[in-house]
């Protein structure tokens, strides 16, 4: 390949990548349906959504697993990253994409479960950076 070509790729799938990281921001806001009050005690439904939207949201929530998540220094950090991974892996988990490939739900689904073994792990790193930090308090304590 010539060195162009690499430019290109490399670029694009930047691109990609960087418009997924970039809907962290649209995962919890007008992009994804609302989730339910905790009084509704109805079955949620999936939501459909364009395949441009799901890769977003499954691609956010992967850069919230696997970058946000090591970027935590205090046990505080590690609580707010907690809140806003399980408000994504719920949001991820009620869309579907009806013209999604194989590749693509293989993602979310990666996705998911990802989130949902960090987010279990987060609970020992915040007590162990708090017991660190020399924190009296955790969010684990108080909640």
């Amino acid at each position: 390949m010539k060195p162009e070509q690499l430019t290109m790729k490399k670029t694009t799938s930047t691109a990609r990548s960087n418009s997924g990281l970039q809907s962290c921001k649209k995962v919890s806001g007008e992009n994804l349906p609302k989730l339910p009050s905790a009084e509704s005690t109805a079955p949620q439904q999936k939501t459909f959504v364009p395949v441009a939207k799901f890769r977003q949201a499954y691609d956010a929530l992967l850069r919230i697993v696997q970058v946000d998540y090591n970027a935590c220094v205090y046990a505080g950090e590690v609580y707010n990253w907690r809140q806003i991974a399980e408000k994504c892996a719920q949001e991820l988990g009620l869309i579907d994409c009806k013209r999604a490939t194989e590749t693509d739900r293989g993602w979310h689904k990666h996705a998911l479960n990802l989130a949902r073994a960090q987010i279990e792990k987060s609970v020992q790193r915040e007590k162990d950076l708090a017991e660190r930090m020399g924190t009296k308090k955790t969010s684990a304590q108080t909640h």
